[in-house]
């Protein structure tokens, strides 16, 4: 029987974070372009990416909670 994808992935990105923003700092110079250029480089099978910190804030445009206010949507 043939194997999924996911089964021989071997290149796989995890990225666990939970960044608070009470620092004006945190999270300034994310480039996500950039992110996604560095997966295409490391030829990246599969990739995880946290949405919501325990820490409170979103990584994205949400109306449920709040966006981290150092991300430019």
């Amino acid at each position: 029987m043939k194997k999924k994808w996911y089964e021989e992935a071997l290149r796989r990105n995890v990225v666990d974070m939970h960044i608070p923003d009470w620092n004006e700092k945190f999270m300034t110079e994310f480039d996500p372009e950039k992110y996604v250029e560095m997966l295409k480089l490391a030829k990246a099978q599969s990739a995880v990416l946290y949405a919501h910190s325990h820490a409170g804030p979103c990584f994205y445009p949400t109306k449920a909670g709040h966006m981290h206010k150092n991300l430019n949507g």
